[in-house]
């Protein structure tokens, strides 16, 4: 091999490590050698593939579906629940004008505000379990989704409306698909 004077690093350029031969610092290659500095002197190498956050778990949709429904039973809940509270609430400013109406007194008020309440849980659990985060509160959720929708169901049964049933339903699909898909969870 030729002995290439070696020379001191200048403003303008600088010295080839494959070679030794004075180049200039824009060169992304040396053009007595060939020695290539774009990649490993600016870009980190990739030992493993790492996955972006949360890709080791997109792969399972259980958590997301429990969710929907268990917010879906929670929104539809609440929504007769209201409706529940309002209807009594008229029913008992109009007993003055038709007389006592047999059941309806404030344990039909107590239900559709417990199941209100308990709606409003199932639906913040819905939203953890569609971003896969608290298992526990997310199957509590499904479980007062269930609840609620029994709740709220009551008062409905004993004048014989059954719009309790899609909230129960929702809500124990909901349970199963969050209750089975535990690994799923960030936490």
């Amino acid at each position: 091999m030729d002995s290439v004077p070696i020379s001191e690093n200048t403003a303008s350029g600088r010295n080839c490590v494959g070679c030794g031969r004075p180049i200039d610092w824009n060169a992304n290659v040396c053009p007595y050698c060939g020695h290539d500095y774009r990649f490993p002197g600016y870009y980190p190498q990739m030992t493993q593939y790492q996955p972006a956050y949360g890709a080791e778990t997109q792969g399972n949709a259980m958590p997301i579906a429990g969710g929907i429904c268990t917010f879906l039973a929670g929104i539809i809940g609440m929504s007769i629940g209201i409706l529940v509270v309002v209807v009594v609430n008229f029913m008992n400013s109009m007993m003055d004008l038709i007389g006592p109406i047999p059941g309806l007194d404030g344990t039909m008020m107590i239900l559709g505000l417990l199941g209100i309440l308990l709606e409003v849980i199932a639906m913040i659990g819905g939203v953890f379990a569609m971003m896969r985060k608290f298992w526990a509160f997310s199957l509590t959720g499904a479980v007062f989704a269930i609840i609620g929708g029994i709740l709220i169901g009551m008062p409905l049964m004993i004048s014989g409306g059954l719009l309790g049933i899609p909230i129960i339903a929702l809500g124990i699909v909901g349970l199963i698909l969050i209750a089975i898909s535990r690994e799923s969870f960030l936490s």
